[in-house]
């Protein structure tokens, strides 16, 4: 019993450490002073976000900027069977100079709900999944 104790002690702390992690806000970026958009929640051991404005889609860390992709290098967004904390994981997907990259996220409501009708009705030649049942087959 006593062995118990300190153990759930320290997985209690973690619990409130990730929460806290989780529950800050992003960061406040520009794009050659266009307002980014942030579409994902932190990850649980980093603060990498995914951001999107009228010249693409950015990956930060923090405050810096990791990478930019430009929309005519998107491929597809599609939403996986994974669900964490009762929200779907989606991952998009880029090609940039003959290399492909994929990105997981979990979606952040406001900013990805911006960034699916922007690209619904921007960029309607990206290819935009939504799970299934027979996901297998496709």
């Amino acid at each position: 019993m006593e062995n118990i104790l300190p153990i759930t002690a320290v997985l209690f702390i973690f619990a409130i450490i990730i929460t806290i992690h989780q529950m800050r806000p992003p960061q406040k970026l520009d794009w050659h002073g266009e307002p980014l958009v942030c579409i994902s929640a932190g990850k649980i051991f980093d603060n990498e976000r995914l951001y999107f404005c009228s010249k693409g889609v950015f990956i930060c860390r923090n405050k810096e900027l990791q990478i930019h992709f430009p929309f005519e290098t998107l491929q597809s967004l599609e939403k996986s069977i994974l669900k964490i904390n009762n929200v779907r994981v989606w991952t998009i997907k880029f090609n940039k100079n003959g290399q492909h990259y994929s990105y997981e996220f979990r979606p952040r409501y406001s900013g990805f709900k911006r960034f699916y009708h922007y690209l619904q009705q921007n960029h309607p030649q990206i290819t935009i999944k939504n799970w299934n049942w027979y996901w297998w087959f496709d």
